[in-house]
């Protein structure tokens, strides 16, 4: 599970992240990841929730905000997700952030 994980984060191919998101998102349902991988996981369903500009955005960029906050890298997708957002002081503290994280 940890190649789909690095996937989100490494692989240049989308088709790639993707299907490695929906893995990651079957073993999650079937058993428990490690808090690791479920962070992931959690912020690439945050990029989801803002890439389609669902209902739940703003508590998505929340989460984002917190996470970064405390050292959590983000992935390719959720990058892609924050372009359109950037009007947004919060995406912006999410970015800072981000840009801190080793």
């Amino acid at each position: 599970m940890q190649i789909f994980a690095n996937n989100l984060y490494l692989s240049e191919d989308k088709a790639l992240r993707s299907k490695s998101f929906e893995l990651l998102d079957i073993a999650n349902s079937n058993q428990d990841l490690s808090d690791e991988m479920f962070i992931k996981l959690e912020l690439e369903r945050a990029a989801h929730f803002i890439a389609v500009s669902s209902s739940d955005k703003k508590q998505a960029i929340e989460y984002l905000n917190k996470q970064t906050k405390e050292g959590n890298k983000l992935s390719i997708k959720v990058f892609e997700s924050l372009i359109n957002e950037l009007n947004n002081n919060e995406v912006l503290s999410v970015l800072n952030y981000a840009s801190k994280n080793k």
